[in-house]
């Protein structure tokens, strides 16, 4: 077990966001032991909170949207994904627009927002999710795995036809280091054959070779290139992470994906939640304030009418 951990000081962002093209702003406060993450649209007359949990998604097409009355915040899962590696339990996140701003497509531009703000231990321990049970998301060739296992890993596989891409794999072991250093970093992608279509479902309006890795006929087509030879795996798995959180707690398992995404990453965590026999929850007993600790009666009176 560990302490729950928050931040230390608010920390800002703007940028465009993918879909929908508009500029939007993020503002990142500390929350209280057990608060969890919980998004606050802040443009409209009257603000709406919204938390980052299975029961608020609202939409999973090429990205996760969490929503509530009517309202929702669409592209949470790298900013989500950041908050589960960095190990942030308990944030309040101020959303100025309909979507978290993409930035450079991945998920470092918020490791590095949240390493500023300072990240600050809390006094009480994190209760996680300990699987007991197999459970099967899809199926083999696509879909999701969980097994009981004494650790944490998380084993994803993609396989496209396309000459650049292809099949490619990758280990997870759930540690910060490897987090910040090997998955943060790699951004989100797509194919140019597929841009128009997109578009056309009023998609990725805000992309650009700026902030997505566009593959196209001859190759990719961002001048830099690639950051790491199997950028496309492991950003894969930065969307998987980020999709998690949405259980509310980490999840102890050794989780298999295979040519999945974010609607099947959903159908994952909405299965756990729905399926409380597959795991038991792993919580540190409440502990008992001390004599001096305990507080003093209040001293007045209630009328007998009062309901109690």
């Amino acid at each position: 077990m560990r302490y729950q951990r928050t931040i230390d000081s608010s920390v800002f962002c703007s940028g465009v966001g993918l879909h929908t093209g508009q500029v939007t702003s993020i503002r990142l406060h500390p929350a209280p032991e057990d608060h969890g993450i919980r998004l606050l649209r802040t443009d409209l007359r009257r603000p709406v909170a919204i938390r980052a949990i299975a029961e608020q998604v609202v939409g999973t097409t090429l990205s996760t949207s969490v929503g509530a009355d009517g309202v929702s915040i669409q592209t949470v899962e790298h900013l989500l994904s950041a908050c589960a590696g960095l190990r942030v339990d308990n944030l309040l996140v101020e959303v100025e627009g309909p979507e978290i701003p993409i930035l450079d497509g991945s998920a470092a531009p918020f490791v590095e927002l949240l390493q500023k703000a300072g990240i600050k231990k809390q006094a009480r321990l994190q209760p996680y999710l300990r699987l007991i049970r197999p459970l099967q998301i899809g199926e083999p060739e696509a879909g999701v795995t969980v097994l009981p296992a004494p650790f944490p890993t998380l084993s994803y596989t993609i396989d496209f036809a396309d000459a650049v891409v292809k099949r490619q794999q990758y280990l997870y072991h759930w540690t910060e280091e490897e987090f910040v250093r090997d998955i943060a970093p790699a951004r989100t992608f797509g194919f140019l054959k597929d841009v128009e279509r997109m578009r056309a479902h009023g998609l990725i309006k805000g992309a650009s070779l700026d902030n997505a890795v566009v593959v196209g006929e001859a190759g990719v087509m961002n001048p830099e290139g690639l950051r790491f030879p199997d950028e496309f795996v492991r950003h894969k798995v930065l969307d998987l992470i980020g999709d998690l959180t949405l259980l509310g707690l980490p999840l102890v398992a050794r989780i298999t994906a295979t040519c999945a995404g974010h609607a099947m990453n959903f159908e994952l965590v909405r299965a756990l939640r729905l399926q409380p026999d597959v795991w038991v929850k792993v919580a540190p007993e409440p502990s008992i304030p001390s004599r001096e600790e305990q507080p003093a009666p209040l001293a007045l009176s209630l009328p007998l009418s009062l309901p109690l």
